[in-house]
């Protein structure tokens, strides 16, 4: 993430005026094509303007895997860049909590409240509540709302970069009703294997 000419040289090296271009396996048939990373995700590009901003959050920058394969991709790249994204945000009930990396097995094709319960095997008693992702980081980018301040809302928008870029079927649900004190709540979506991924929080209503 860093004069004598010997025979065992490449002959690319001795000779310039021939560029080397650089292969990678992109589709199903491992068919090489130039490496371009012109389009590498967005939320690259905000890790970059947040810790440019903001130095004393110490943010490291995430190793994009935009130009992997599926089979060559670090498996925990993800849970690394939610953790660092998530860090210090906090999900608003009456007690504020932290949010944590998600992972589970999931066989479904669809992610509903009926699939969700089933791979994490939570009780037919138990209420599951499906709410808008759209309208969850709607309200955790706005300043006037939930966002604390700008630098917060900033986060939330590169958070949700990442999650839209390498998650499908994003949802945000809630286990336990209404009636109920303390509940979880999962930011998730199913990545390109088909598993769970996102975020877990919890939540307290009174």
């Amino acid at each position: 993430m860093h004069t004598k000419l010997d025979s065992h040289i490449p002959s690319q090296v001795l000779h310039p005026e021939k560029p080397i271009t650089h292969l990678r396996p992109t589709n199903s048939n491992k068919s090489p094509v130039a490496n371009d990373q012109s389009h590498a995700p967005k939320y690259d590009r905000n890790f970059l303007k947040l810790r440019r901003d903001n130095p004393s959050l110490h943010l490291h920058t995430p190793r994009s895997t935009f130009h992997l394969s599926a089979s060559t991709a670090p498996i925990d790249q993800l849970s690394h860049d939610l953790e660092q994204l998530s860090a210090e945000l906090l999900f608003v009930s009456e007690t504020d909590l932290p949010y944590k990396t998600f992972r589970h097995s999931f066989h479904a094709e669809e992610l509903n409240a009926t699939t969700f319960r089933d791979a994490m095997q939570i009780p037919a008693t138990t209420e599951i509540r499906i709410d808008s992702i759209d309208e969850f980081f709607e309200l955790y980018q706005d300043t006037e709302r939930y966002a604390a301040n700008a630098l917060e809302a900033q986060k939330y928008t590169a958070l949700e970069n990442a999650m839209r870029t390498h998650l499908t079927q994003v949802q945000v649900i809630y286990v336990g009703g209404e009636d109920i004190v303390e509940g979880d709540v999962y930011i998730v979506g199913l990545d390109e294997s088909g598993q769970l991924r996102g975020l877990k929080t919890g939540r307290v209503w009174t």
